[in-house]
């Protein structure tokens, strides 16, 4: 997710400023979302359940 010129990870909450993360974007239903490549391998084996909605991880990043 984008927010306020940073990208954050939709599954763990990291963001670009951490220099190791990199991040892909990828689609969860119809909305573009950012899933750093560490937490690549929980969405594969888990599915979709550990992917936060861009409404979800903007509410935990503000709040």
């Amino acid at each position: 997710m984008k927010l306020n010129e940073k990208v954050y990870c939709n599954v763990c909450g990291a963001n670009n400023e951490d220099p190791t993360k990199v991040l892909v974007q990828a689609v969860f239903g119809q909305n573009p979302v950012h899933i750093c490549t560490s937490c690549i391998p929980s969405v594969i084996h888990g599915g979709s359940d550990v992917v936060k909605t861009n409404d979800e991880l903007k509410a935990q990043v503000e709040g």
